[in-house]
């Protein structure tokens, strides 16, 4: 009962909470695109911005006029694709044995990819380089940032100086992929 109660209110100071009423102008609330997991849907999605089972839920809809929309979790399913719009799953939060998921969008993509969610006012940046998937902690970035720019000497010299640090997330990543161009996957 502890731990339940700990979670449920590390999640509330986290989580912005929102409506949690279902939108009612469907044409600008639902986005069409494909929730990609084991179990692939296709059709419309409204994230709500709730959280259950310790990650972020949202409703999906085979067909917007004949549906009534169907509520699933997001910890099952690897990533969110739309025409405007990219997000992956990603745990934030672990306490103890629990973890919390929650679905970033995608801002820079390139060799190495970053994802940024702005939570209760905090800034919460995540990456994935060659598989490998985290989230950017201020407390692990010399760490991280090591890992991420082992085959650039020169950027990870400038950020070892001082030049950069955690609050030019952004700028480093763009500085690595504009050196680092995307590999395209061959046939």
């Amino acid at each position: 009962m502890k731990k339940f109660l700990v979670l449920f209110v590390l999640t509330f100071l986290f989580f912005t909470p929102q409506s949690n009423a279902q939108p009612s102008t469907k044409d600008t609330a639902y986005i069409y695109g494909r929730m990609i997991g084991d179990d692939t849907l296709v059709g419309y999605f409204y994230f709500t911005h709730k959280i259950t089972k310790n990650s972020a839920e949202f409703i999906y809809k085979k067909n917007l006029d004949k549906d009534k929309g169907k509520t699933l979790n997001s910890r099952y399913y690897n990533c969110f694709e739309a025409d405007s719009l990219y997000m992956e799953n990603f745990q934030v939060f672990q306490f103890e044995e629990n973890h919390l998921y929650s679905l970033i969008p995608l801002i820079i993509n390139g060799s190495i990819q970053l994802f940024h969610a702005k939570i209760n006012n905090r800034d919460l940046y995540a990456f994935k380089k060659d598989g490998y998937k985290a989230e950017f902690t201020k407390q692990s970035f010399k760490k991280q940032i090591a890992y991420l720019l082992e085959d650039d000497a020169d950027l990870l010299g400038r950020v070892k100086r001082g030049e950069f640090g955690y609050k030019d997330i952004e700028q480093i990543i763009l500085l690595y992929n504009e050196s680092h161009p995307m590999t395209p996957v061959e046939d």
